[in-house]
């Protein structure tokens, strides 16, 4: 049997068995739109505040790669947490401003998501940084 090239629906498949098995749930926080306070609640420090549409979605998280690999874990009471950057591959394609509340921590979209095509199925690889505590 002489060789043919890569197997396309093989790699696709694959690509959906690491996606659904490897992948870890989270909160996607899409943003939608930016409101201010107007007239005597902007002098009262009612500044801006966002609003977002909440969906949960698969990401695949992984350190930074190459010089920028600052990803790391702290001891916290509950066990060990991750703390700084992150990398995440998902199949939906992240925001500059949008948000992943991942184990009740939110990560910030660093920048835009970088498409990765792999066995005619397209990844979103994208750089987080990580916020505050939520809820």
């Amino acid at each position: 049997m002489s060789y043919r090239g890569p197997n396309s629906s093989r790699i696709s498949g694959q690509f959906v068995g690491v996606q659904s098995y490897a992948g870890a749930t989270a909160i996607w926080r899409h943003y939608l739109s930016t409101t201010t306070g107007t007239g005597s609640a902007y002098w009262a420090g009612g500044g801006e505040s966002r609003t977002y549409a909440e969906r949960v979605i698969t990401a695949l998280w992984a350190a930074p790669q190459g010089n920028e690999s600052r990803f790391r874990e702290v001891q916290l009471p509950a066990g060990q947490m991750m703390a700084g950057d992150a990398v995440v591959s998902t199949l939906v394609t992240l925001g500059p401003l949008d948000e992943l509340v991942w184990n009740g921590v939110a990560y910030r979209v660093e920048g835009d998501s970088t498409p990765t095509r792999i066995g005619g199925q397209v990844w979103y690889r994208t750089v987080l940084r990580r916020g505050d505590t939520t809820g």
